[in-house]
């Protein structure tokens, strides 16, 4: 039996799709996020379509008390690796902005050093 629900939620997943790869074609979006997304995305389309799949995942692997259950664990579960992900990808930016940082303060240095040497031509 097909819910509104799942129809639903199997139109929001399509429409989704459509969203990524136009993100995706527009250059807002990386490669890694949209397989991420587009993943999300197929995994709704599939339990939306075929039901069975999430009650044989429920009872036989996982165990919850119902179907509800599972599916808010796994969305957790999904928010805690996306947050994962976002800390690695900031703590690399954060390494390439304190080498550019000291890169830039490098070539001050290096600025006043050739103006200084200019000044002492010149002033020669």
């Amino acid at each position: 039996m097909v819910t509104r629900a799942l129809v639903l939620s199997a139109i929001l997943a399509f429409g989704i799709v459509i969203v990524v790869f136009y993100l995706y074609y527009k250059d807002r979006l990386n490669e890694d996020q949209a397989i991420l997304w587009l993943f999300v995305c197929s995994s709704i389309i599939v339990i939306s379509i075929w039901q069975d799949l999430l009650v044989f995942l429920n009872t036989y692997i996982v165990g919850a008390d119902r179907a509800t259950d599972f599916v808010f664990a796994m969305y957790i579960a999904f928010l805690i690796v996306i947050g994962i992900n976002y800390s690695v990808k900031n703590t690399e930016l954060d390494r390439k902005t304190k080498i550019l940082a000291q890169e830039v303060a490098l070539l001050k240095i290096l600025i006043e050093d050739v103006k200084e040497s200019i000044k002492s031509v010149n002033s020669r």
